[in-house]
């Protein structure tokens, strides 16, 4: 059974003051989700070192960036720390107005742009972004010491929290999913060419290998890349 919860702080606003102005360069969508991956597996590496028991569970420290063209989604893949339900609802449903928005306002009054790609990295909410290319947004994870669980929203909506039950998307030994439904304007993410170049130049920025898997109909098999 899924609960539904309302954004709190800026987030509707964050959405239309911070990301609509990079409908033009969207792919810093892929960059931020990256990053934040990237993040997740530092986290649990830096948590392994007093307790290495929190490797048990998934040993291979990876990043994949899955296509789905048939029905238009884009996952990137993390084996990572993983969220617990609470974190589900606290990291992806609030934003602090002291912060990004603070920021953005206090750069107005003070006659400058807003520079959003500044604040992208520095306030940790590049998980937004993904709403620049995605009319959904589905986040699976699971953290080592909480069972696996599905976040959801929709462009303009509230977000939905469940325990996955079902487990549509595979079950996560450790780690996160970020599934982004495409939005008409941006399948050109699903071009593999594009999203190659794309990606070898952002695991260069993190040191850190990212497999591409597109997903073709044959015989329910996987086309790696």
């Amino acid at each position: 059974m899924s609960e539904t919860f309302t954004f709190e702080g800026d987030v509707p606003n964050l959405l239309n003051t911070v990301f609509n102005p990079l409908l033009t360069n969207k792919e810093i969508f892929l960059r931020e989700l990256i990053l934040n991956a990237a993040d997740a597996m530092t986290i649990i590496q830096d948590e392994a070192v007093s307790d290495p028991g929190v490797l048990e569970m998934e040993q291979e420290l990876a990043i994949r960036v899955t296509l789905d063209k048939e029905n238009d989604v884009l996952t990137v893949e993390d084996s990572g720390v993983g969220m617990t339900k609470r974190d589900l609802i606290h990291f992806l449903g609030t934003v602090s107005r002291s912060g990004t928005l603070g920021l953005l306002e206090a750069r107005e009054d003070e006659g400058r742009n807003p520079d959003p790609l500044h604040v992208f990295g520095r306030f940790g909410i590049g998980f937004y972004s993904a709403f620049c290319v995605s009319y959904k947004v589905r986040v699976v994870s699971k953290c080592y010491s909480d069972i696996q669980y599905i976040w959801e929203s929709e462009v303009g909506g509230p977000f939905t929290v469940s325990r996955d039950a079902d487990m549509m998307h595979g079950e996560i030994n450790r780690g996160s999913k970020v599934i982004c439904f495409l939005k008409e304007d941006s399948l050109e993410f699903l071009d593999e060419t594009i999203l190659d170049e794309l990606l070898t130049r952002h695991s260069e920025s993190i040191g850190t290998s990212i497999v591409l898997v597109t997903k073709r109909r044959f015989g329910g098999a996987a086309g790696f890349l």
